[in-house]
């Protein structure tokens, strides 16, 4: 069942943060009031995701000193 909920920036473990152009446009547009979609995630272990899809997302939030952020996934942990 996929799952879509908030979780703590330091739950998600990220091997890169790409901090380019890109990156800085999006953290103007989410400052400004847009929305973006949630990132995609798989779950390593309860409570521990790693990122599929949204390395640029994750990262913009953390730029701006955001804590949680919105995912999606499958649930495998009870």
């Amino acid at each position: 069942m996929r799952t879509e909920e908030d979780v703590y920036l330091n739950q998600i473990e990220i091997d890169r943060y790409p901090i380019n152009k890109s990156t800085l446009d999006l953290i103007d547009f989410i400052r400004d009031g847009g929305e973006v979609k949630p990132i995609k995630v798989y779950e390593k272990s309860k409570g521990k995701f790693a990122i599929r899809d949204g390395r640029h997302r994750f990262t913009a939030y953390k730029m701006m000193g955001k804590q949680k952020i919105k995912v999606k996934y499958f649930k495998k942990y009870k």
